[in-house]
Formats: C-alpha cells, sequence, structure tokens
C-alpha cells in the first residue's frame, strides 16, 4: 500500500514534468503543489494498490511466492490503473490546493469538492491517456517491488520477515518518490 502509493506519487510528478512546452525548462513544482497534487496521487494509487493485493491474495499459493509472471501482470494492471485512478484525484486536490492558499473561501469548497467530483471521468480519460508511460514505468517498479518483498514475506522466521519487510518497503518507497520530487527535472521529464 505505501509502496504504490509512492509510486504513483512519484509517477504523476514525472509525468507533469514531462509536459513542460519547449522552450521552457522543467522544474520542480513548489512543496504546496509538490504535496497536494502527489499526496492525492499517492492515496488514490494506495488503493489501486490494495485491490491488486486483494486479487492476489485470493488466489492460493499454498504458502510460496508468487512467481515473477504474476508479478508482471500485477504490475501492468497497476501501470494502467494508476494512471487513471492519479487522474481522479487531480480536480479535488486542485480545490483543496486553492483552500490551503486562500484563494477559495472555506464556504465555498463543498460545492467545488461535487464540482470536482463531476470532473473525473474527464480528468481520468485524460491523465490515463497522457500518464500511461509513466504508470507503466511504474508498474514496472510495482512489479520488481513487490516480487521482492513477496519473496522475504516467506522467510523462515516470521519476526524477522516482518520487520525486513518493512524496512525494505518503506526504503524503496522513500527511494523512489525522492527520486521523483528531487531527481533532476531534465533527466526525469524524458522519464515521462
Amino acid at each position: 500500500m505505501v509502496y504504490g502509493g509512492a509510486l504513483g506519487g512519484g509517477a504523476l510528478l514525472i509525468n507533469l514534468l514531462s509536459r513542460t512546452k519547449y522552450p521552457n525548462e522543467p522544474e520542480h513544482m513548489p512543496l504546496a503543489e509538490t504535496v497536494f497534487l502527489s499526496g492525492g496521487a499517492a492515496l488514490v494509487c494506495a488503493a489501486v494498490s490494495v485491490l491488486i493485493a486483494y486479487w492476489m491474495t485470493s488466489e492460493d499459493y499454498l504458502g510460496r511466492a508468487r512467481g515473477i509472471f504474476v508479478w508482471l501482470l500485477a504490475g501492468f494492471a497497476f501501470g494502467i490503473l494508476s494512471p487513471v485512478a492519479t487522474g481522479i484525484s487531480i480536480p479535488t486536490s486542485g480545490v483543496l490546493l486553492d483552500l490551503y492558499r486562500g484563494v477559495t473561501p472555506a464556504g465555498e469548497t463543498p460545492m467545488l469538492l461535487l464540482d470536482s467530483a463531476m470532473r473525473w471521468p474527464r480528468f481520468a480519460f485524460t491523465q490515463g491517456v497522457f500518464g500511461l508511460f509513466t504508470g507503466m514505468l511504474a508498474g514496472i517498479l510495482f512489479s520488481a517491488g513487490g516480487w521482492i518483498i513477496d519473496n522475504l514475506n516467506h522467510l523462515p522466521n516470521r519476526n524477522a520477515a516482518i520487520a525486513v519487510i518493512s524496512a525494505v518497503t518503506l526504503a524503496l518507497s522513500v527511494l523512489f518518490y525522492a527520486i521523483a520530487a528531487f531527481g533532476p527535472p531534465d533527466a526525469l521529464a524524458r522519464l515521462g
């Protein structure tokens, strides 16, 4: 869940960098925009990863780790669904960002949130199309990280497995999100 959220939030940041029009140079967004937009994307992508995990645990694997092919399918599903889910979060994140900045009064926020919900289908489609390549890159990372975590989950010592899984999940999540948020914008823009 944490790992999927971090990948989704980071993928949105990279995708937005890639949309910089020539002759402008790609640059990272200010902190507030980064937090609200990638935070919304992280929340919905965490939900997508929970759905994928539920799908994966519905099959009986007799106590063994899933193979790489199953994780590649999970990564493909994440790569397709995460940009669509991220598109749903963008209008709502924008309303909350405007509230934080003081652009809109608090009294208008409920109506603006309802209006943002009406825009979810359009943004889901648009971001689903424009974010597909970045989403597939995140899906590859989702597959690799999920496969590693799944194999660690089957260590003989259960307490050690939980500690190692938590550390690896947190390290991968922080690493990939930090690269997306603070990495060189020109190189990141080429990934999107």
